[in-house]
């Protein structure tokens, strides 16, 4: 089942390596990376050495491939999350408002494959369970959408210290 689904789909058997970044003027990366909360990664998040789950957005739309006859060749989008901690790992899911993902793998369940996937909005959280990949195919919203990072939480500034003054 699994190596027909890897045929059915051009995105999981590409001649070349993914970029990571724009390509040929189109403005759309052809991978993008993500951090647990669904964040994007950046430099600090590649150096840290102790990140146990890592999850990657597989643009459909902006694949670098054309037909014998010169057509370009388009796929859906996925979003794959790779958990190697020891323990299950709630992950934020990405995308923007309107993009929904549907399960359709988890190495976590003996069969794999989840005919009957969850559907998860993008912004909600998902709970990855322990040394498993979870296979999401986007259900609705553009491709453009769906690889929209979350924005990082902000936190409230810390409280100015409290000084005694004596009467």
């Amino acid at each position: 089942k699994l190596i027909h689904f890897r045929r059915s789909h051009p995105i999981f058997h590409q001649p070349s390596f993914f970029k990571g970044r724009a390509l040929h003027g189109r403005g759309m990366k052809d991978l993008t990376w993500f951090n647990a909360d669904g964040t994007e990664m950046n430099r600090k998040a590649w150096a840290a050495d102790f990140a146990k789950v890592i999850g990657l957005v597989l643009n459909g739309d902006a694949l670098d491939l054309t037909t014998f006859t010169g057509e370009p060749v388009r796929d859906k989008t996925f979003l794959l999350y790779f958990n190697a901690h020891n323990d299950s790992v709630t992950v934020g899911v990405p995308g923007r408002r309107g993009v929904r993902w549907r399960q359709l793998l988890d190495t976590a369940v003996e069969t794999g494959f989840t005919p009957d996937g969850i559907i998860v909005a993008a912004g909600g959280k998902h709970m990855l369970p322990a040394i498993s990949i979870g296979l999401f195919e986007q259900e609705t919203g553009s491709g453009d959408e769906a690889r929209k990072a979350l924005r990082p939480k902000k936190f409230p500034a810390a409280p100015a210290p409290v000084t005694e003054t004596t009467p």
